[in-house]
């Protein structure tokens, strides 16, 4: 996984390259940051109810799938409905 700081560098090097300069590159790079950790993080969410329905699919408890899922019982129950 990449550091905050590799996905800095790498939304400052962006930035320059769409012609951004100064402190326009170095507020672009961080919500470069910021933009990157909310992709991540509806990832992880999206994959965690996939693993949610599969288990669920499989028979698995609710108990089960939030184990594997790592999602709260509302959330598992929230799916069901």
């Amino acid at each position: 996984m990449n550091t905050d700081e590799e996905i800095y560098s790498e939304g400052y090097n962006l930035a320059l390259q769409e012609g951004y300069e100064g402190a326009n590159a170095k507020e672009f790079a961080r919500n470069y940051v910021e933009g990157y950790k909310i992709g991540l993080e509806k990832g992880e969410h999206k994959k965690a109810v996939k693993v949610a329905r599969k288990a669920l699919e499989m028979g698995m408890s609710v108990e089960d799938a939030c184990e594997l899922s790592g999602l709260s019982k509302e959330q598992i129950n929230e799916l069901i409905k």
